[in-house]
């Protein structure tokens, strides 16, 4: 089944541009991003793909919580609204 929700976190519905990410969200991915090449500048072989694995999966876990925290709110908000609608009629 098509979620709406989802649908608008992904920004397919014309909302993902206006989020903004803030100035110290974009600090600490400057500073992950030099760690990560730092690290990967020691390793060698099979142990910086296992680095690659390891940065790949903590983006994707990342994904994966902003979606469901955005789902949460977006329920709570309309939830909100709903309940302020019904007790004012």
């Amino acid at each position: 089944m098509k979620s709406v929700i989802g649908e608008i976190y992904r920004g397919e519905r014309q909302f993902g541009e206006k989020i903004k990410e803030t100035e110290r969200y974009r600090e600490l991915c400057g500073k992950i991003s030099e760690l990560v090449c730092e690290i990967s500048e020691y390793l060698g072989g099979e142990m910086k793909s296992v680095m690659d694995e390891l940065e790949a999966a903590f983006k994707e876990r990342e994904a994966e919580a902003a979606e469901t925290r955005f789902k949460e709110g977006f329920k709570t908000g309309l939830l909100t609204g709903i309940e302020t609608v019904v007790q004012n009629f």
